[in-house]
C-alpha cells in the first residue's frame, strides 16, 4: 500500500465523515489502526528477511573466502611447468564457483537493498497514516468542541427562555388583576354616572348641577373626572317632617373637653 493509497482512503474517510457523522469517523479510525498494523507486521517482516539474506551473505562470503584460499593453496602447489589439463580444469571450475559465488552474493547484496527500501516505503506510509489519523483525530475534537459550544449556547438561551416564560407569566397575571380593577373602576364610574343622573333630574339640585357642569366644563377632562372621584358621595335628603338633632350646648361641650383633658395628658407622657 503506497503513501498515495494511503491519502486516497483518508480523503474518502473524510468525505464519509461529513455524510455520516462520528460513527463513520470511529470506524475510518479503526480501519487506519488495521492498516497501521498490517505495516507494522510488513516492517517487521522485511526486518527479519534483511536479517536472512544478511546471514546468508555472511556464510556466502565465508565460503568463497575459502574456496579462494583453496584456489590459492592449489595453484601454489600445483607446478606451472608442469600442470597437466586436469588441474588448469579444475583451477577453471574452482574459478567458476567463485564467480558464481560472486554472482549470488551480488544478487543477495540486491535483494538486501530491495528489503531495505520496501522497509523505508512502510515506514513512510506508517507515518502518512499515523498523521492522517492524528489529523482526523483534531478535527474530530475540533468538532466535539463546537457541539459542545453548542449545547452551552443552547442551555443558556433555554435559560434566558424560561426567565422570560417566568416574566411573561408575571405580566399576564399583572394584566388581568389591572383588567379587574379597570372593569371594577368602569361599574364604579357607571354608578355614579347613574347616581348624578338621578340626582341631576331632580329640580332642587339643577341649580347646582348647572354650575358644576360649567366648571367641568372648563377644566381638563383629566381633571374633571379625578376631582368626581375624589368628591364625597352626595348626602341623602331628609324626609320631611323630620327636624335635626339640636347642637350641643356650652356647658356639655365643656364637660366632654374635661373628660377627654386627663386622657390627652396621659397619651401625652406615654413614651411610644
Amino acid at each position: 500500500m503506497s503513501p498515495r493509497r494511503v491519502v486516497a482512503d483518508v480523503d474518502a474517510l473524510d468525505a464519509a465523515d461529513d455524510e455520516t457523522g462520528p460513527a463513520a469517523t470511529i470506524a475510518a479510525l479503526k480501519s487506519l489502526q488495521r492498516q497501521i498494523g498490517r505495516l507494522d507486521r510488513d516492517r517487521y517482516g522485511a526486518l527479519s528477511r534483511a536479517a536472512l539474506l544478511r546471514q546468508e551473505i555472511g556464510e556466502l562470503e565465508q565460503s568463497l573466502e575459502q574456496l579462494a584460499g583453496a584456489a590459492r593453496a592449489e595453484r601454489a602447489h600445483v607446478d606451472v611447468r608442469g600442470a597437466t589439463a586436469a588441474g588448469l580444469e579444475a583451477c577453471e571450475r574452482e574459478e567458476k564457483a567463485a564467480a558464481a559465488l560472486e554472482n549470488d552474493v551480488a544478487a543477495l547484496r540486491d535483494d538486501l537493498l530491495r528489503a531495505q527500501a520496501a522497509r523505508a516505503q512502510a515506514q513512510a506510509r506508517r507515518d502518512a497514516a499515523v498523521a492522517a489519523a492524528a489529523a482526523r483525530r483534531a478535527r474530530a475534537d475540533e468538532r466535539l468542541a463546537a457541539l459542545e459550544g453548542e449545547d452551552a449556547a443552547a442551555d443558556a438561551e433555554l435559560v434566558k427562555r424560561h426567565a422570560a416564560d417566568a416574566r411573561l407569566a408575571r405580566y399576564e397575571s399583572r394584566l388581568v388583576k389591572e383588567r379587574a380593577l379597570r372593569d371594577s373602576l368602569h361599574e364604579a364610574l357607571e354608578e355614579m354616572i347613574a347616581v348624578n343622573k338621578r340626582l341631576a333630574a331632580k329640580p332642587r339640585y339643577a341649580r347646582r348641577t348647572a354650575a358644576s357642569a360649567k366648571k367641568a366644563a372648563k377644566r381638563p377632562p383629566l381633571v374633571a373626572f379625578l376631582r368626581g372621584c375624589s368628591q364625597p358621595p352626595p348626602r341623602t335628603p331628609r324626609p320631611r317632617g323630620v327636624t335635626p338633632p339640636p347642637p350641643p350646648s356650652r356647658a356639655s361641650r365643656r364637660r366632654s373637653r374635661s373628660r377627654s383633658r386627663p386622657r390627652r395628658a396621659a397619651a401625652a407622657a406615654y413614651d411610644y
